[in-house]
């Protein structure tokens, strides 16, 4: 048919079947003319020893001028299906291995990449003349956890028949199923290892195995077999002989291909498991490997496992269990404690650490001279420094602040906050204790001159009805012991006794104003650290409190109803993009919070001051940040002036030190004329905290007491008295 009758054909449905049948002879031609005229000059067969003959003879064409055989007639052959015709016409034998052992013109190459210098020594029993390459002698690191890099583990474990007539070996499957997990525990990958093994049989056994005990860890691991292997490499190599009985049958462990190939796959560790003994008896090949396993010494019952580092101190895996004993780590093989030098990854910096123990920055001992946030120099550890998170370090530089009493702060910049919350004064004083005592004053007066003074105090006592003791002359220390005037004094202690019974009986009355104070400030916060001290509020209810215990609730429940509103104005002012805003009065918050708890039934005026101080501060820095997402809102862009004053604003309420009354004026007044001059309204702003009562807990002592003519005692404010309240007897 030519390719003008192809060309008038509409429907080959249409033809008869003599006609299709030149249709197809056309088509036939036409694409033979095609390829052929395209097929190559020059045909290269990788694996050449593996391929068919015949395989390799059809793929040749008339246009093949040049055909290139790459392989290795000693690895593994053809495999045909049918054993019969392998044995009987030889068909597995390649047309490379033909050739070769023909005397054809060939090319052995003879230096290797691949293997680590022991396992080479193998191969020399296969091939005589093999080279090393450079890189084999310097680029195979020797296998962590292992003492050996190459090593024969001989055992007397039999084997088994499964089901479809294949080999397995329960020994070997377990042992290596340990290993495996024991070099992933060095910090090697699965993808790093690979198990050979003879039959198919072990291969099921290996894989039912992985995944019963280890799936997760070594999930990844490839189990296959020689056959299938051929041309791979990997770094370590498990291989399983399988073969162990009586009789000495080793099957085609004999057949010396199948072993080159085994025993050459491997780049830096090779484990061979099965019965040496049994095998050199076999054949002249496993012979040599023998002799060549015991003169390397790389024989024995079981794995040498140790430490990396102390290779001399081996642990002997003689069966599977024994993997069991050794550690998980890396770099605890033998849970080693000799301390040698190591180097900190993250800082680069020596350290001498115990071979067991990876050292990490938190363990470096340097330390570097760094200006904190405070402005004071102090040495911090090498890890501060990496992280410059210098908001962390607890500053020792001495506060020695002047405090309210009197005294220099003894604590330090770290644990008073830059001198924002200070630590409680330890310092001895003169005040009176709480028990209204002080120790002997010591001074020493004329006997004359005291009757004089002792004289004009009773004079004045009965003048003016004072219940009240003598105090020194020199010091007004008040005098509790003295023999000379011990009947002035009894008589002063049975008037005070007096007042002390007149306190018991107004018992009922604080117990009753206390619960009072308590359930009317009562509420929830939002808080958990402000709703601990709360509870604590609630459990001295349950008692009876004085007059400095009732200040300290109601002076408590006041900062605390001051703190709330705060922490929820800043979550809701500050909830999406001023995170950073948010945290910080959080944390600031915080330190108030646990500045406060540290403190129980009292607060001195310090403590009432600082807590006050900081609240002002946490309020302006809240009022500053709304004000400036007010301009942000308002795409308001500050000229010159107002960033000055916006910039002082920050560092006044951001700055390591107390916040003054002085800052606070400052700080409104310049925050006042910017809102002003922006024409940005600002709500809710309140400029100080004022305490419900005295911010000094009041001290009962401080009050004069009275005695009328009937014997009532009394209190007044005064120091004259006023009318008894109970006979109503005016002095």
């Amino acid at each position: 048919m030519t390719e003008e009758q192809v060309g008038e054909i509409d429907d080959i449905w249409d033809l008869s079947m003599e006609e299709r049948h030149d249709l197809y002879r056309y088509w036939v031609e036409k694409f033979r003319q095609k390829y052929l005229g395209k097929c190559c000059k020059i045909v290269i067969v990788e694996e050449a020893a593996e391929i068919f003959e015949a395989h390799v003879i059809s793929s040749l064409t008339e246009k093949c001028e040049h055909l290139i055989l790459i392989g290795d007639h000693q690895q593994l052959r053809p495999n045909p299906t049918v054993y019969r015709l392998a044995k009987t016409y030889n068909i597995d034998v390649s047309l490379f291995e033909r050739l070769v052992r023909n005397d054809f013109p060939s090319v052995r190459l003879n230096v290797q990449h691949r293997m680590r210098l022991e396992i080479c020594a193998l191969m020399k029993h296969f091939y005589n003349d093999l080279q090393n390459h450079d890189s084999v002698k310097s680029n195979r690191p020797s296998i962590l956890g292992i003492r050996e890099n190459v090593f024969f583990i001989t055992h007397s474990h039999k084997e088994e028949v499964t089901d479809n007539s294949s080999k397995q070996n329960y020994y070997e499957a377990q042992y290596i199923i340990e290993l495996a997990h024991f070099l992933t525990k060095q910090g090697y990958s699965t993808s790093q290892i690979t198990v050979l093994v003879m039959y198919i049989g072990q291969k099921h056994l290996l894989t039912v195995l992985k995944q019963r005990k280890f799936s997760k860890v070594l999930e990844g691991l490839q189990i296959t077999t020689v056959d299938n292997y051929q041309g791979e490499e990997n770094d370590i190599i498990i291989l399983s002989l399988v073969r162990n009985n009586v009789l000495n049958d080793v099957g085609f462990l004999k057949i010396q291909n199948r072993i080159c190939v085994a025993l050459s796959r491997a780049r830096c560790g090779l484990y061979i498991l099965g019965n040496l003994e049994m095998m050199q008896k076999t054949s002249e090949m496993w012979k040599n490997l023998a002799k060549t396993f015991h003169e390397m010494k790389a024989v024995g019952k079981g794995l040498n496992l140790c430490c990396t580092n102390h290779p001399k101190a081996p642990f002997v895996a003689v069966n599977p269990q024994s993997f069991a004993r050794r550690p998980d780590d890396p770099q605890e093989h033998g849970r080693c404690k000799a301390v040698v030098d190591k180097k900190i990854v993250e800082c680069q910096h020596p350290i001498k650490f115990e071979c067991s123990k990876i050292p990490t920055i938190q363990d470096c001992k340097q330390t570097f001279l760094i200006k904190l946030p405070c402005d004071h120099l102090v040495q911090v550890p090498c890890q501060i420094n990496q992280l410059k998170v210098y908001d962390s370090v607890d500053c020792p530089t001495p506060c020695n602040q002047q405090l309210l009493c009197g005294h220099k702060c003894r604590g330090t910049c770290g644990s008073c906050q830059h001198g924002q919350l200070h630590k409680q004064c330890r310092e001895k004083c003169d005040k009176e204790l709480i028990c209204g005592h002080l120790s002997n004053c010591g001074h020493a007066i004329e006997r004359t001159e005291l009757d004089q003074y002792m004289n004009n105090f009773m004079a004045q006592q009965d003048e003016h009805r004072f219940i009240r003791l003598p105090k020194c002359p020199r010091c007004a220390a008040k005098i509790y012991q003295c023999k000379r005037y011990q009947h002035i004094l009894n008589h002063r202690h049975s008037w005070i006794e007096k007042v002390k019974s007149n306190q018991q009986d107004s018992k009922a009355s604080y117990q009753k104003q206390q619960k009072l104070i308590i359930r009317r400030n009562f509420y929830v916060s939002s808080s958990e650290s402000v709703r601990t001290i709360i509870k604590s509020l609630n459990i001295m209810e349950e008692k009876s409190m004085n007059e400095d215990e009732l200040n300290y609730v109601e002076n408590t429940l006041v900062l605390l109803r001051e703190l709330d509103p705060l922490l929820l104005f800043a979550k809701n002012a500050f909830m999406h993009k001023d995170q950073e805003v948010n945290q910080k009065v959080n944390y600031w918050i915080g330190l108030v919070v646990s500045f406060m708890g540290a403190y129980k039934y009292r607060y001195t005026p310090q403590q009432l001051n600082d807590i006050k101080q900081e609240l002002d501060r946490i309020k302006g820095f809240m009022y500053l940040h709304l004000l400036m997402k007010e301009m942000q809102l308002k795409s308001i862009e500050p000229d010159i002036d107002c960033q000055k004053m916006l910039n002082e604003l920050k560092t006044l309420t951001t700055k390591y030190s107390s916040f003054t009354t002085n800052d606070c004026e400052i700080f409104y007044k310049i925050f006042n004329h910017l809102v002003e001059k922006l024409n940005i309204p600002v709500l809710g702003v309140r400029r100080s905290i004022q305490m419900s009562r005295s911010t000094t807990t009041i001290d009962s002592r401080q009050e004069n007491w009275f005695y009328c003519v009937n014997g009532h005692t009394y209190v007044g404010k005064d120091q004259k008295p006023i009318s008894c309240p109970q006979c109503q007897h005016n002095e």
